[in-house]
């Protein structure tokens, strides 16, 4: 949401105004899974997670770490990928002022299955 130009709310969802986050949060949920643009759609649909057995997942959050305990478990030297975009939006210490009670209901209701497959907390700061 933080990181969206407005062209893309265009493209997506007929508007150029980037909407306010409730009412972002309204429509992604709103919409049907096969509906939802991939960055919103519900994860464990988006990568088909009911017909593909993955073994394992990486959090793009541990990303760098994961990756490099990965390079390392196959021998390999270690990863030289590192995220230039980690936390540009600094979205993690902007949450509380996004989300109310409400709308974490909503979220943990939509993505619910993503939550517990990926083992996600649905505590959400609000």
């Amino acid at each position: 949401y933080l990181g969206a130009k407005a062209e893309n709310y265009r493209k997506v969802i007929g508007t150029s105004e980037k909407p306010a986050f409730d009412e972002f949060v309204d429509l992604a949920c709103s919409q049907p899974v096969e509906k939802q643009n991939p960055h919103w759609r519900v994860q464990y649909h988006n990568i088909f997670c009911d017909v593909i057995k993955y073994d394992h997942f990486l959090r793009f959050e541990n990303l760098e770490e994961e990756l490099a305990a990965i390079m390392s478990r196959y021998g390999k030297k270690e990863a030289e990928i590192r995220s230039v975009h980690k936390n540009q939006s600094n979205a993690g210490s902007k949450l509380a002022s996004y989300y109310t009670p409400e709308i974490a209901q909503k979220v943990r209701y939509k993505y619910a299955i993503d939550f517990d497959y990926f083992g996600y907390s649905t505590d959400l700061p609000v």
